[in-house]
């Protein structure tokens, strides 16, 4: 399974930390955000991000592909929830998209702002977003 990381609009709310890089790329404590994931999900991370980023933080896609908030933070039961997701399947928290999985083919036409052709899963845990620039402080020592 491959791990794309997808801006959504906190890359706004966090500029300018994010004029030069996914919200995935921020330091969150001591490790990325994209870094935790990948130590969580035992797999190599890429970015799904503004078109002036992408050439030095590209995408890349797999036959199997889990598009995850950039901004969400892991932990263990994000995790599970996120593994017990089948192909079309998208894990919501509230309005909030958290991740998507999808094949090679559908992967290659995903777009944040477009995902009723998904079938919808809510998640009603906990977890850490970073939407503000404060919220990185709040959450540092998770």
């Amino acid at each position: 399974m491959t791990i794309i990381l997808f801006d959504d609009h906190c890359h706004n709310t966090l500029l300018p930390l994010t004029f030069t890089k996914p919200v995935s790329e921020l330091l969150v404590g001591i490790l990325t955000i994209s870094r935790k994931w990948e130590i969580w999900l035992k797999a190599k991370a890429s970015s799904l991000t503004l078109e002036y980023l992408q050439e030095k933080f590209p995408q890349v896609l797999s036959e199997n592909n889990c598009f995850i908030n950039g901004s969400v933070c892991p932990d263990e039961k994000l995790v599970e929830a996120i593994d017990k997701l089948s192909n079309g399947d998208a894990l919501y928290y509230k309005e909030t998209l958290l991740a998507v999985k999808l094949n090679h083919s559908d992967a290659g036409t995903f777009n944040v702002d477009n995902t009723s052709q998904y079938k919808g899963v809510n998640y009603t845990g906990t977890f850490v977003r970073i939407v503000f620039p404060e919220d990185i402080f709040k959450h540092n020592d998770e």
